[in-house]
């Protein structure tokens, strides 16, 4: 008779194969489109792939000290030595990143969902075949797709430990969560709620502690590391003059961002 595990093992197998069928599909049919072309701060991670493959390790993209792109920069790098200085080189790799992500995803699904799993793969499907990410799926835009890539590990791997953590997993889990806002922050306000319902369901000051100590340790390392760091462009800050003006437009400025035209 088929075990539980069996059936674990087929959902996924299947899961994988199915996202790989639709998400290479659906991508690769615009090879030649405009989908394709890269603009130049897919360039600038193209650049910093090769002086990878020069011997150097650039970790943020190039004059700023934000924006933590050297994950991409190294799967660009592998891309590369397939397909030489070409689109392919960026968008492939890029590809890649993203379908593990959306992988990594259904397993949340699955694990949420229990004996109605099935249902991950409508999930999946409505991802897969988002206008917004048609293009942000091969983006190497600096830090983007880990980011996203970070998070969904992040949440997998709270959901599979049914939100039980040992007291040097929390400390690794502050690190990372520090670690997925050096990459891109885009994602860290819903990892956090899951995080959060994470110490709500059990409540322990040690656990909470070895987070805070993992966040501020990973802080430190981060701070040495941009000691050498020339910024050559800063990030802009918050205007209060604008403040107002700012909260008028927010509902316009959600509408454009929701849409799922970001490329446009």
């Amino acid at each position: 008779m088929p075990t539980r595990s069996n059936h674990h093992l087929r959902f996924r197998g299947s899961l994988l194969g199915f996202i790989m069928l639709i998400g290479l599909g659906s991508r690769l049919y615009f090879k030649d489109s405009n989908v394709f072309f890269f603009d130049g701060d897919e360039a600038i991670v193209g650049l910093m792939a090769l002086d990878v493959l020069d011997g150097s390790f650039p970790i943020y993209f190039y004059g700023q000290n934000y924006g933590m792109s050297i994950v991409e920069a190294c799967f660009i790098a592998l891309g590369v030595i397939f397909w030489g200085t070409s689109m392919l080189a960026i968008k492939l790799p890029m590809l890649a990143m993203w379908l593990c992500s959306i992988y990594i995803l259904g397993l949340v699904f699955e694990e949420l969902l229990g004996h109605k799993k099935w249902w991950a793969f409508l999930f999946v499907t409505i991802i897969l075949l988002s206008p917004t990410w048609l293009v942000w799926s091969m983006k190497a835009r600096g830090g983007y797709l880990s980011s996203f890539f970070l998070s969904t590990l992040i949440v997998y791997f709270l959901v599979r430990s049914k939100y039980t953590l040992s007291k040097p997993e929390w400390f690794v889990l502050g690190g990372l969560l520090v670690i997925l806002y050096e990459l891109q922050p885009l994602w860290l306000p819903g990892t956090l709620a899951v995080v959060f319902f994470t110490m709500l369901r059990s409540i322990d000051f040690k656990k909470l502690g070895f987070c805070v100590f993992g966040a501020l340790s990973t802080v430190v390392v981060f701070i040495i590391i941009k000691s050498d760091i020339a910024t050559i462009w800063a990030s802009p800050g918050l205007n209060l003059t604008n403040l107002h003006l700012a909260v008028v437009q927010l509902p316009v400025t959600l509408f454009n961002s929701l849409r799922g035209d970001y490329f446009l």
